[in-house]
């Protein structure tokens, strides 16, 4: 890379022109011969399993600069998995984060910052509890609608479905017992 490439700065460059780069680099090199959409993917692991064995089994922080050269590893190799599959990343990027803010966020367990986190659909959250509110007389119920709410943080997507089912069954055992 001459030393005008290696002057340019995030500011002052775009995703297309890193994807240049990085492409005349692994041409240049012989590095693109063989691609393959499984290669390129391994080699995105690869690199990443490198980045992380920077922080495995050490309380040290890693110097920035290792810290630089092996996210600099993953990230040639996603460019060129983007290159090589035609993936506009700057769109794939905007519709990720557009998905992830409609899914749901991620909020820590027992309110706990820096603890461990679990996805929760807060629409579905609020629409289980007002049905709780404004429902449910009997504690079986509340159990049932419970263990909904809870199904909802192990990625379960169909609550309605299980809430509907477990009131209608504990609806019918009530018409037996009576």
């Amino acid at each position: 890379m001459d030393t005008m490439q290696s002057q340019i700065k995030d500011t002052e460059t775009t995703v297309e022109q890193l994807k240049e780069i990085v492409d005349l680099y692994r041409t240049n090199n012989d590095l693109d011969s063989y691609d393959t959409t499984n290669d390129l993917i391994s080699a995105i692991n690869v690199e990443a399993g490198e980045l992380l064995e920077l922080i495995t089994f050490t309380e040290k922080t890693p110097y920035i600069n290792h810290i630089e050269q092996e996210l600099a590893d993953v990230l040639i190799y996603c460019l060129a998995l983007s290159k090589y599959l035609q993936i506009d990343i700057t769109s794939a990027i905007q519709e990720k984060i557009a998905y992830n803010v409609q899914r749901g966020r991620k909020y820590p367990i027992n309110g706990q910052k820096g603890g461990n986190m679990m996805c929760f659909d807060e629409k579905r959250k609020h629409d289980v509890s007002l049905v709780i509110d404004c429902e449910t007389k009997n504690l079986n119920e509340i159990k049932t609608l419970k263990q909904a709410i809870d199904k909802i943080g192990e990625g379960v997507t169909d609550i309605e479905e299980i809430v509907c089912n477990n009131i209608s069954a504990t609806s019918q055992q009530k018409e037996k017992n009576v």
